[in-house]
């Protein structure tokens, strides 16, 4: 049979091949990688455990160490420059307190390198670089941290602190965000740009909150007690009336006193 008479065939075309059991689990469609529809969203853990990650954690007791042996070694300490006005900024011995101001923080772990082995002396000396916005560093960040936003990495922006220590032996350059996810991606964008000796702080400053809120600078802001009078107001106004018997009073908050419903 000649080919073209074969292909003129009316539905021809449209013949169905007989499938093979061999080669059922053969998909139609091929697949070269990933697309934007297969992307999955990667946790927090599955982020700090990278493998290709090619800057260093240090945690947040090592942190706490340096800060301490920096301010026995320096005579003058960050609150000595606050001038004539020392209400103007202010540690904050509580840490729930402190917690409250931060939210959603994020409590992880992560593989962290203790002080021998970064090989920390006592002639280290470090910079800790809040890449924070600079209204979030206002309202409360690690002490003697420098405030330095993430994106002026992007765009090539260079303090002389940070020109001085980078890539410097025995120098480290320690930043930190809010977590771990955000400061993990900032950390790989300074080692994109040169830096080798680029330490993140493990959990960010909301994990370092929690176990050192004696080292956090917080700054006062004016109409601060008014607003604290005004939301006690409003939890007297909620909680001080008993349902059971309203002629009686009585606080149902443990933030209040038995007195302030008088």
């Amino acid at each position: 049979m000649d080919i073209g008479d074969k292909y003129g065939k009316k539905g021809y075309l449209n013949k169905k091949v007989k499938t093979n059991s061999k080669y059922e689990h053969v998909q139609s469609k091929l697949k070269s990688g990933r697309t934007v529809k297969d992307v999955e969203v990667i946790s927090d853990q599955l982020v700090v455990k990278r493998k290709f990650e090619n800057f260093k954690r240090i945690k947040s007791s090592t942190l706490q160490k340096l800060l301490n042996e920096q301010s026995a070694m320096t005579a003058e300490s960050i609150y000595d420059l606050g001038g004539d006005n020392p209400d103007e900024e202010t540690k904050i011995p509580d840490a729930e307190s402190v917690y409250s101001i931060a939210t959603n923080a994020s409590q992880m772990s992560a593989v962290t390198y203790t002080t021998e082995q970064l090989g920390i002396t006592s002639d280290t000396k470090f910079i800790l670089l809040d890449l924070r916005e600079e209204d979030e560093h206002e309202k409360y960040h690690i002490q003697e941290s420098i405030n330095f936003p993430a994106p002026n990495i992007s765009r090539d922006k260079v303090i002389p602190e940070l020109y001085r220590f980078r890539n410097k032996e025995d120098k480290l350059i320690i930043v930190y965000m809010s977590d771990e996810r955000s400061g993990s991606s900032a950390a790989k964008k300074f080692y994109e740009k040169g830096y080798d000796n680029i330490y993140l702080l493990s959990g960010g400053i909301d994990e370092f909150i929690l176990n050192f809120p004696e080292l956090i600078i917080a700054q006062r802001r004016e109409g601060t007690q008014r607003q604290e009078k005004e939301e006690k107001e409003d939890l007297k106004h909620i909680f001080c009336t008993n349902p059971q018997n309203p002629k009686t009073p009585k606080p149902q908050n443990p933030s209040l006193e038995p007195n302030d419903c008088t």
